[in-house]
């Protein structure tokens, strides 16, 4: 009989066996290239984020175009011709750069420390300030009467340099900016707001009255654009 003594069982279950083991090697094979090609995808991905935020604002600059601006508010001429005369007065005492800024309205209180630039890939580009306000040190000291360029990270996931700016899109028109310098301080008042493309170099050039022009990466996590707050000086 053909159960009689098992013979063709055992036959029947050793043809099964193979069979499964090459099924399951071949889905293990399929597994380990589809985690290879995950584990691949999200690696690259991964670096091109890396270069990417490490673009941010050492490229808030790189060739001359015309800003077009999304949202922007100003004084009235007679307040900005008043506000330029008061500039223009020589400052007595001897000019510093600042080693401060207050913002109360965003609830800053940080350190500035001077930046230059540094070469990268050939190309110049800006240093970035880590956990600091970054004062750039080609531009004008408070009191000086030009344009005082200042920068900070709104984020910086990747580099850990913190998010001093953070709440820099929160600023409004009127609101009060405050320098500190080992010689005294200079109060400002917030007059525009700006967002501006990587390549509005303008933001940057000097002014003929005192300006201070602060810079951070917009919107956050996107960094596309630039905001851009600038600020008159003020007496008190």
């Amino acid at each position: 009989m053909p159960f009689g003594n098992g013979n063709w069982v055992d036959l029947t279950i050793a043809a099964v066996r193979p069979r499964r083991g090459q099924r399951v090697r071949r889905a293990t094979g399929v597994l380990l290239m589809t985690i290879g090609a995950t584990v691949f995808v999200l690696a690259s991905a991964f670096l091109g984020y890396a270069s990417y935020t490490n673009w941010q604002l050492s490229h808030v600059v790189a060739v001359v175009v015309a800003a077009p601006v999304t949202e922007v508010a100003a004084l009235t001429p007679t307040e900005v011709q008043a506000r330029s005369a008061q500039a223009a007065v020589p400052q007595p005492k001897p000019l510093l750069p600042a080693n401060r800024i207050v913002i109360g309205s965003i609830e800053l209180d940080a350190k500035v420390v001077e930046l230059g630039t540094h070469e990268e890939r050939g190309q110049l580009v800006w240093d970035t300030a880590a956990h600091a306000v970054g004062w750039y040190r080609t531009t004008a000291l408070p009191g000086q009467g030009g344009n005082i360029v200042m920068s900070g990270h709104i984020s910086s996931p990747l580099r850990g340099e913190g998010s001093i700016f953070r709440r820099l899109p929160e600023v409004r028109i009127g609101d009060t900016v405050l320098l500190e310098t080992p010689d005294g301080q200079y109060r400002y008042a917030v007059f525009s707001r700006e967002i501006v493309p990587p390549t509005a170099v303008g933001v940057m050039s000097p002014t003929p009255s005192e300006t201070l022009t602060l810079i951070t990466c917009y919107p956050d996590l996107v960094y596309s654009h630039r905001l851009v707050v600038q600020a008159w000086p003020v007496e008190g």
